[in-house]
């Protein structure tokens, strides 16, 4: 099945106007990759939990589209292991097991190390521009910490390792990522001890300085903070059915940026 190249939940740009839109259907994004993004978003914002339902009718009523597009979109979300295509059910946002949270973890920290190193062996400028757009991203990062955004915080905390990947320059390796991060915030949204489980600001702010200085204890200090993000998995409750229900939240998919 061929994969769709969109490997980073990055926010969707906004809809090309268009002229006299009916009144009885929502503005609203109206391309599947406007879609798909907005969707994407909003799991990476936990503004749709672990086990909701998303209903074709509702979806393709919210965006002004077909089911028939919608239940691509769903296809192609179920490709990013984000959603659950269940036969006669339906499609649900995934819920991984504590098992397979944990896995996915340990594979993170077989990988960063390798995005870090191709980072650290970019040539003067190239990696000069690379810490640029980490420090811009930090900047985001506080900025959403200032004005208590917590879907947004959460969002752009998981971003952080897929703008690292991107900046590896192998394609490959930041589809795997964008895959990895999605599979693992879902993973602590549906375990986490905590109810704040982004990651830790300081520790990428010690992450990007060590880039930006050349220091070779980058590798470590992403090793700490991928073992420190996975122990935010709760196993006291083992891997019970999340529970499930329609996506109370799905009008938000609605609203603008």
């Amino acid at each position: 099945m061929q994969r769709a190249d969109w490997t980073s939940p990055s926010p969707a740009p906004s809809p090309a106007p268009s002229p006299a839109p009916s009144p009885a259907r929502p503005e609203g994004p109206n391309t599947e990759r406007e879609i798909f993004d907005h969707i994407l978003n909003s799991i990476a914002e936990q503004r749709l939990a672990p086990g909701t339902k998303l209903t074709e009718e509702a979806l393709a009523e919210i965006f002004g589209v077909t089911r028939a597009r919608i239940r691509k979109v769903l296809g192609l979300l179920a490709q990013r292991h984000v959603v659950q295509l269940e036969p006669n059910r339906g499609a649900f946002i995934a819920s991984p097991s504590i098992a397979e949270t944990e896995a996915a973890f340990a594979v993170r920290r077989a990988l960063e190390p390798t995005v870090i190193a191709a980072i650290r062996s970019l040539d003067g400028e190239m990696q000069r521009e690379a810490v640029r757009r980490l420090e811009a991203h930090l900047a985001a990062e506080v900025a959403a910490r200032q004005v208590g955004d917590n879907g947004r915080i959460i969002r752009l905390a998981g971003e952080f390792h897929t703008v690292l990947a991107e900046l590896s320059r192998n394609p490959v390796l930041h589809e795997i990522l964008g895959d990895l991060v999605s599979r693992t915030a879902l993973g602590l949204a549906a375990h986490g001890t905590q109810q704040d489980n982004d990651c830790a600001p300081e520790e990428h702010i010690g992450i990007v300085r060590a880039i930006r200085d050349g220091d070779e204890c980058a590798v470590d200090l992403m090793l700490g903070h991928l073992r420190a993000l996975s122990r935010i998995v709760d196993h006291r409750h083992g891997d019970g059915e999340t529970a499930r229900g329609h996506a109370p939240a799905a009008l938000e998919l609605a609203g603008k940026e």
